[in-house]
């Protein structure tokens, strides 16, 4: 059946796997055509990946370094044996002109493979000379392209091919520029650079020099997306002039943990129709939010704002300027560091919350909480922070917002309990609700594990430098501060904290007799990787899957977190 598949029916298939290289993989050892097909996409963004297993990456590395220096021209190749830095004896011919291939070049990732293989400073400079010399005459269609983030590899390596003369970039859809690119790194002039016209989406710092930008203002009117890290004030005066210029600008994202924004609010105003989404990331100095008011078509917003040493109040006092603003289409808010104060909050939804379709806010008073079950009735998504003593307020919730189909909560000493959460869930939720993110608080506790102790002799002791052990005395013993654990509880640290197997089975009862039928996504949250469910609640939880009644999984805390906030990072 392999071979009767026509190329275009296998390509529109393998598209589809992009994102799941391992499938690709077994498919290049199908057949020559099952191969072709995917190595095209596989080498797309080759440069695409991490590994926690920092030998198999360096592995892979090596092994893609290889496979692009073997597809070298012969005049390269022999330039390369002569200078004595590469021994093309051990290299046999590629089977496909990999190179060609590359959609998105890392131009930063290169250089730190190449730097990590060679040695010799000249090998280096002369392999990456050629790679790139490579890149930019094979290459005939590039989509993104991102120059070097870090400073060292600019002024240690000074790459300089030219854009202009680069065919590729005719296409060209992404360009991400380094937040401190030096004024004589851009040798090439954009107005020739015919694919900038192309430009959606840019990436950069505002320490760039004024230059790019006046010389972007003039030929890319049409980014969708700006994302602007201020680290400086180099670029301000063109970074004004290229956000002006701009006639369908959607998406802006802005940071700084330097530098204030307020001088490109003018320009910003000239994008009040047009911005549908704003992003907001700093924990610095007060920053004016005022402007924000002026985006009357937001659909969604993120303040991430996370306080500075626990004192800086600048983003609570800042909200209070925006609490009577309104925005008609608002669909999406997250807050999900410093919180507004509870009374403008509420204005804020009361004004704002018909539309909302989704709200992250972390942690909230009573009454904050309470007007989200009075003003935000449209809700399908909620993250906010119940303390022990508002369970009450979880279900009002669920009967008031009839569209809610997912919730995160926290459960633990401090927070609401699993069981009775498990029960709300199943008694209360509306029609719509199937998704269910529950982290328990208390699970990242931490004991000291027996491998964590040392244990010493008398002779160890006697013979030791002074200060080499700490020795407790007995009315340390006696502290509060001192926390002693049972093997019982080293041995139950190992596994997440739930509810008993008895009341979760209860809970898939429930569930499973909901009227309508809705499979339920049940996600535990953890901080640690290692900590896994008790074995009989993970087989009660396979059980109710093959029953079709949930589907289960556990995901790490901060994995969430970033999905939800950090969009752009």
């Amino acid at each position: 059946m392999a071979y009767k598949l026509p190329a275009d029916c296998l390509n529109e298939i393998f598209e589809n796997l992009e994102q799941n290289k391992p499938a690709l993989h077994s498919c290049l050892l199908v057949n020559r055509l099952w191969c072709r097909t995917s190595v095209r996409i596989l080498w797309r963004n080759v440069l695409n990946f991490n590994s926690s297993d920092i030998s198999r990456q360096s592995k892979v590395e090596s092994s893609i370094l290889h496979m692009l220096i073997a597809c070298l021209p012969n005049k390269s190749k022999k330039l390369l044996s002569e200078n004595r830095i590469v021994s093309f004896s051990t290299f046999t011919p590629p089977l496909f002109n990999y190179a060609a291939y590359c959609k998105v070049l890392p131009i930063y990732r290169i250089i730190k493979i190449v730097e990590n293989v060679y040695i010799n400073q000249f090998g280096k400079l002369l392999v990456l000379d050629k790679i790139f010399q490579m890149f930019t005459s094979q290459i005939s269609s590039l989509k993104k392209l991102i120059y070097p983030y870090n400073k060292k590899y600019q002024d240690k390596h000074k790459i300089t091919f030219s854009l202009a003369e680069f065919p590729g970039a005719r296409e060209l859809s992404e360009l991400c520029c380094g937040s401190d690119i030096s004024p004589n790194f851009f040798r090439f002039p954009l107005t020739e650079f015919p694919g900038a016209r192309k430009l959606s989406e840019l990436r950069c710092g505002s320490n760039i020099p004024s230059e790019f930008f006046q010389q972007l203002s003039q030929i890319s009117h049409n980014l969708r997306t700006i994302f602007i890290d201020f680290n400086g004030l180099k670029g301000l005066e063109g970074l004004e002039e290229l956000i002006s210029k701009q006639k369908n600008l959607k998406n802006l994202a802005m940071s700084t943990f330097d530098v204030s924004w307020e001088n490109v609010i003018p320009a910003l105003k000239s994008q009040s129709n047009t911005i549908t989404k704003l992003h907001l990331y700093s924990n610095n100095i007060c920053l004016p939010l005022s402007f924000v008011s002026f985006f009357i078509n937001l659909q969604e917003v993120i303040f991430s704002f996370p306080p500075d040493d626990g004192v800086d109040d600048d983003f609570i006092e800042n909200f209070v300027k925006i609490e009577a603003s309104h925005f008609p289409r608002l669909q999406v808010l997250k807050i999900p560091f410093q919180r507004p104060k509870p009374e403008s909050l509420i204005k804020f939804l009361k004004n704002n919350g018909k539309t909302l379709k989704k709200l992250f806010i972390c942690e909230l008073e009573s009454a904050a909480i309470s007007s989200i079950a009075n003003f935000c009735l449209n809700l399908q998504s909620l993250f906010v922070i119940f303390k022990s003593n508002e369970l009450h307020l979880l279900q009002a919730i669920f009967i008031r917002c009839q569209y809610l189909e997912s919730i995160k909560i926290w459960c633990g000493v401090e927070y609401l309990n699993e069981t009775e959460v498990l029960e709300i869930v199943a008694n209360h939720s509306p029609n719509s609700f199937h998704e269910l993110k529950i982290y328990n608080a208390d699970s990242d506790s931490n004991f000291a594990s027996p491998g964590d102790i040392e244990f010493v002799s008398p002779e160890e002791l006697e013979s030791a430098s002074p200060g080499h052990f700490e020795i407790v005395s007995p009315e340390d013993l006696e502290s509060e501060d001192l926390e002693f654990v049972s093997p019982e509880d080293l041995e139950s640290s190992k596994y997440l904290k739930f509810v008993s197997p008895k009341d979760l089975e209860s809970f898939f009862i429930s569930w499973e007799n909901r009227v309508p039928k809705k499979l339920l996504s049940l996600i535990i949250l953890k901080k640690d990787e290692n900590k896994l469910l008790d074995e009989e609640s993970m087989k009660l939880a396979k059980k109710y899957e093959n029953l079709g009644v949930i589907k289960f999984g556990t995901k790490l805390y901060d994995d969430d977190e970033v999905e939800e906030v950090f969009e752009y990072f």
